[in-house]
């Protein structure tokens, strides 16, 4: 998986809140229209065109996005959670502070910051980046941040750290168009397997539903976003035919792939 990946959104389009969200960590920015939400611990934030900021997706609520001539768009700039970990190891003996009172955000008056993430973000939508100097750069726009902000820091702390849930959603995630069994995940979280599924009963959830809604959130993203086929798309999202696919996702979305990518079709061209 690479150090920084790109998620574009435009012309907003409410969609079905996935029953097990991922958490995203990394850069929020918006280039049309503004956004504004809530934080889970109560403070506002708002994001207008050339804004940019830290964010923690598990964090942010009641999202309201506001369009400029009816179009709004922005761009999230993932880190791999090795990012933050590795640059919160060396804060090992600092307190870490309370959140902020106020949302940190920056723009282009931000001059060495916004400049650093220009240059990541341009090579980052390289053709085949440089992983090694992307993972550079982002702990050095980290380090930027922080200094300017050091009530940042709460938020890298907790974007560094994962819950068992996070952990299996995140290890789904990134082996989403292998076979993942019960036993493969379990050995990777250092449990048994019964220790594991205890763990998600905990939590009301089963490695099963998991599996199979991250497998269907994820085709219907690159139904979203691509031209790719619905086979293409099938295999890899991990299903083991397109009929299976077709069956999975039409009892979860109550439509089969193909109605579903016409629907957002004819949304954009609305």
């Amino acid at each position: 998986m690479p150090s920084i990946t790109i998620s574009r959104f435009t012309n907003f389009i409410h969609r079905r809140k996935e029953r097990y969200p991922a958490s995203k960590n990394g850069l929020f920015l918006v280039t049309k229209g503004s956004i504004s939400f809530s934080l889970a611990h109560g403070v506002k934030g708002n994001l207008n065109s050339g804004d940019f900021a830290l964010y923690t997706s598990g964090e942010i609520q009641d999202i309201v996005i506001n369009t400029e001539r009816g179009e709004f768009s922005g761009m999230c700039l993932d880190f791999d959670l090795a990012i933050f970990q590795s640059f919160l190891s060396q804060y090992s003996e600092i307190e870490i502070p309370r959140p902020s009172k106020e949302y940190i955000k920056f723009n282009k008056s931000n001059v060495n910051i916004h400049q650093l993430k220009e240059l990541m973000l341009t090579l980052a939508e390289l053709e085949q980046p440089n992983d090694f100097a992307l993972a550079k750069l982002a702990t050095a726009l980290l380090s930027l941040i922080v200094e300017e902000q050091p009530a940042s820091l709460a938020i890298i702390a907790s974007a560094a750290q994962l819950t068992v849930t996070q952990k299996v959603i995140r290890y789904i995630e990134q082996n989403i168009d292998n076979d993942i069994t019960l036993d493969s995940l379990a050995d990777y979280m250092g449990m048994s397997p019964a220790t594991l599924k205890r763990r998600l009963s905990a939590e009301n959830l089963s490695f099963s539903s998991l599996l199979k809604v991250k497998r269907i959130s994820h085709a219907a993203t690159h139904l979203r976003t691509t031209n790719k086929s619905i086979t293409q798309i099938a295999y890899e999202s991990g299903f083991k035919s397109a009929a299976h696919f077709s069956t999975a996702f039409k009892n979860f979305h109550g439509q089969t792939p193909k109605d579903f990518r016409v629907k957002v079709e004819n949304k954009f061209n609305t």
